[in-house]
């Protein structure tokens, strides 16, 4: 396959069904086995989508309106698309003292992102691609990827 030049950058709310933390972010396997997330993301900067390529199964478009919202000093954000995702996101609270717990993670070599802040999430996903899960993992990151993987 020949080369193709393509770049990303933009602010990400990603909600996924592990515990806080996200194994996977550490090269472990996911808490449950398996990884579901529900991603939305700002695209600021890039050319080129490349993500289909990495799917091995694509449903039809569909062109609806989306509700984005997220501020990553906050760890509060909301994405959601009527009847296929509804996502959220909201800071950690320490479930002994009810004061909030901020986590702020720098991966210099992830897969994803360089930093991102941790934050507690909720999505429910009736669509073809079905997600229900509150209290897990989720994060805010500034994505920047190439073909030549994360941008630090």
């Amino acid at each position: 396959m020949a080369y193709v030049d393509w770049r990303i950058k933009g602010l990400s709310l990603t909600t996924c069904n592990c515990a806080y933390g996200c194994p996977c972010q550490f090269n472990a396997l996911p808490t449950h086995g398996d990884c579901r997330a529900a991603v939305g993301m700002r695209v600021d900067e890039g050319h080129f989508n490349v993500f289909a390529g990495t799917l091995t199964k694509v449903h039809e478009p569909r062109f609806l309106p989306i509700t984005w919202e997220a501020d990553m000093e906050s760890r509060r954000g909301h994405f959601a698309v009527e009847g296929v995702v509804d996502a959220k996101a909201t800071l950690i609270v320490n479930a002994s003292t009810g004061a909030e717990h901020r986590a702020r993670v720098t991966l210099p070599t992830g897969f994803e992102y360089a930093e991102a802040e941790y934050a507690s999430g909720t999505v429910t996903a009736p669509g073809p691609v079905r997600l229900d899960s509150g209290d897990t993992h989720a994060h805010f990151a500034i994505l920047h990827m190439t073909p030549q993987g994360v941008v630090c």
